[in-house]
């Protein structure tokens, strides 16, 4: 993209703020952001909200994993579940995130993934039993590698917003979102 995701405009706020109220909307305990590139203008906009920071030392390397894997190592011994959201997707919407929650407080899976018109997409929750594999996932590897391995341990919850496919990868992208959320 040329520029940081999280800190592109979206109304009159940025990305990060837009996914940090969705988040706090759907009343979650304890957010943690993960900064690479522009850290400390990104850790300054986490902070304005309580929420806690963590900076990735291999952001360089592009990969989400090692972003993923550095906010899990944050996380105390009382959480039993990591929603993992991305910071590119200013039109997630706070039921999303509460359907699953909800999902997996039911307890009979430990990964829960929401579905739209049969495409997995985004946040996705890890039970705790499963940030072990994530964690030793090596460089190259993908988040998708632990939930292609344990299909037997998750919960699809079928939504109805197209929102879970959708992020920003390009500028492209960005003036599609702007243009669907009525900012331009």
């Amino acid at each position: 993209m040329g520029q940081t995701k999280a800190l592109l405009p979206w109304g009159r706020e940025t990305v990060l703020e837009a996914i940090i109220r969705q988040l706090y909307a759907a009343r979650l305990e304890h957010i943690v952001v993960v900064t690479g590139h522009d850290a400390n203008r990104i850790a300054a906009i986490a902070e304005r909200y309580g929420v806690q920071v963590v900076h990735n030392p291999d952001y360089e390397r592009g990969e989400m994993l090692s972003s993923l894997q550095a906010g899990l190592r944050v996380l105390s011994e009382r959480y039993d579940g990591a929603l993992i959201v991305l910071g590119d997707q200013p039109q997630l919407q706070s039921y999303v995130i509460t359907r699953v929650l909800e999902t997996y407080a039911r307890g009979s899976k430990g990964i829960v993934i929401p579905s739209y018109e049969l495409r997995r997409g985004h946040p996705v929750l890890f039970g705790r039993q499963h940030w072990r594999g994530l964690l030793e996932l090596p460089a190259g590897s993908a988040p998708r590698d632990v939930v292609n391995a344990n299909t037997d341990d998750i919960a699809y919850v079928n939504v109805t917003t197209d929102s879970i496919l959708q992020d920003i990868d390009t500028p492209e992208d960005y003036e599609r979102a702007l243009r669907r959320a009525g900012l331009r």
